[in-house]
């Protein structure tokens, strides 16, 4: 496998923590989702949303802001990580 070494065994101990359904609880598009991902990043902070605004020099469609996690956000990206560690 590429990455090991000859002689070593593979790296079994490899865990997945997978944010999306905290992040985009769906069904897609519904109320649920808009309000998590309005509570978990950045897309609905009115500043945000002006500055990507200033950035493309044009208006934007609502809820087109910053994409990055608010602290609520990083928190849960933390929690999800640390249910998968041991």
């Amino acid at each position: 496998m590429k990455g090991e070494k000859a002689g070593e065994p593979p790296i079994t101990t490899v865990k997945f923590a997978n944010p999306f359904p905290v992040f985009n609880p769906g069904p897609e598009a519904s109320a649920k989702e808009q309000k998590a991902i309005c509570k978990y990043t950045e897309r609905c902070t009115p500043a945000a949303q002006a500055l990507h605004e200033a950035e493309v020099g044009h208006a934007l469609p609502p809820n087109d802001g910053d994409i990055h996690p608010t602290k609520a956000g990083y928190e849960a990206i933390a929690k999800v990580m640390f249910s998968v560690s041991p």
